[in-house]
């Protein structure tokens, strides 16, 4: 997150999303700020369904495991474990 607190920024990517490094999205928009909010570590199924700016994003994320980290006891980011295909389950 921006030293604001106003943004996430995407400091490191692998696999089919890299090309998004650098990148960001505001804190008020997206999974990212509800992990932050709960202080907990969110599942979800087909992104899509419930947001819908996530269905132009290709590939299209079949499951995603969120969770937060921590600076000095702080939740300040969050860390993503993405499956775009159905042979890999976080929830089995």
């Amino acid at each position: 997150m921006t030293e604001d607190g106003t943004r996430f920024y995407w400091p490191a990517i692998s696999g089919v999303w890299k090309p998004h490094l650098g990148g960001g999205t505001p804190r008020d928009f997206g999974p990212c700020g509800d992990v932050l909010d709960r202080d907990i570590p969110l599942l979800s199924s087909i992104f899509e369904r419930a947001l819908h700016y996530f269905l132009p994003v290709t590939p299209p994320v079949e499951e995603c495991l969120l969770a937060p980290f921590y600076v000095d006891g702080k939740p300040v980011g969050t860390i993503w474990a993405s499956a775009h295909d159905d042979r890999r389950k976080f929830g089995q």
